[in-house]
């Protein structure tokens, strides 16, 4: 997908519909993309214009787009002007939609998988200790305030 953008121009501006049609052109002309979906009003032009979207179809294997993506995205954010800024976003939608079911599938043996020193640098001040296990503000247990807390107490 390429999102043009412009803080000032619209989709209705001469130098928006060139870089517009320019993706458009260079998507179709790309033997690793199968269709072209413009950019259309109430669907991917946003309300007030200033963004639009192109859609491209993949005709090549994941590796084969990801190659894809990274040969057109200097083509495509050549065609961006001081006015109009255009970007290849590319968007591997089989993963976006199979994930979820494979997460399901592994449940709680996804927990097993963690690794183990992720979370060996972790904070563990007495007062983040009190934090956790539920104390008001963070205290230390001791009753007294944080000293952060008691400065800005006696100045007003």
């Amino acid at each position: 997908m390429t999102v043009i953008y412009s803080p000032t121009a619209t989709v209705r501006d001469p130098g928006f519909k060139r870089a517009v049609v320019n993706v458009e052109r260079t998507l179709r002309a790309d033997k690793a993309v199968a269709s072209v979906v413009p950019p259309v009003a109430g669907v991917s032009i946003s309300r007030d214009g200033h963004t639009a979207i192109v859609q491209a179809g993949a005709a090549k294997s994941s590796n084969g787009m990801v190659a894809a993506a990274d040969s057109l995205k200097g083509k495509l954010h050549g065609f961006s002007t001081a006015a109009v800024r255009v970007d290849l976003i590319f968007v591997l939608a089989a993963t976006l939609t199979l994930l979820p079911a494979v997460l399901s599938k592994l449940g709680p043996r996804v927990d097993k998988l963690s690794l183990k020193w992720v979370h060996s640098g972790e904070h563990r001040s007495p007062r983040f200790a009190a934090v956790r296990r539920g104390s008001p503000r963070g205290e230390s247990g001791s009753g007294a305030a944080p000293s952060h807390t008691a400065r800005s107490r006696s100045r007003s």
